[in-house]
């Protein structure tokens, strides 16, 4: 009767029974927290340079469609001062000088433009294997993770009072 009276005590205790304090759970293991801290890293990496690769693909567009109107503007003004010139009223250089600045002002652009724009264009390439590896470092994770198992135990408590007999049973369904 004693025995069946301890069961019983425990079995009420285990229903009751609290969580374990924090310092008794078992930390994640260290692979994951690496891959986690890889994923965060990469990740912010590649925002990173796809930040820098808009800024640039941004600038360098700016700066190419300023050095092709600069560029082309005294080619313009050329072609209209070479009818002048064809007419007898024309006295002479009328700022040749300024057309040739303009040009190479324009060409000089026109180059840092499109060297910004393959810049960016690295920067994009660049952004896009960090996310890469960001991704795949992120199956890695999923992968190692173990399989979640759903299982459910019960302990059922068996009192025959006839034979004066005490047990339990324990069910588990996986």
């Amino acid at each position: 009767m004693v025995r069946a009276c301890l069961f019983l005590l425990l079995l009420v205790a285990s229903v009751f029974a609290q969580e374990p304090p924090a310092h008794y759970i078992a930390q994640p293991d260290s692979v994951s927290s690496e891959l986690l801290e890889k994923i965060d890293q990469y990740t912010r990496w590649g925002d990173s340079k796809s930040k820098t690769a808009t800024k640039l693909f941004i600038g360098g567009g700016v700066m190419t469609a300023s050095g092709i109107a600069l560029v082309v503007t005294p080619l313009i003004a050329g072609i209209g001062e070479k009818n002048e010139k064809d007419s007898a009223s024309y006295d002479g250089d009328s700022g040749s000088g300024s057309r040739g600045m303009l040009f190479v002002l324009g060409t000089a652009l026109t180059i840092g433009g499109i060297s910004m724009l393959m810049g960016g264009s690295i920067a994009k390439i660049k952004s896009n294997r960090y996310h890469n590896r960001a991704q795949f470092y992120k199956d890695q994770l999923n992968s190692s993770k173990p399989k979640e198992r759903s299982f459910s135990w019960e302990i059922i408590p068996i009192f025959n009072l006839v034979r004066q007999a005490y047990g339990g049973n324990l069910l588990l369904d996986f």
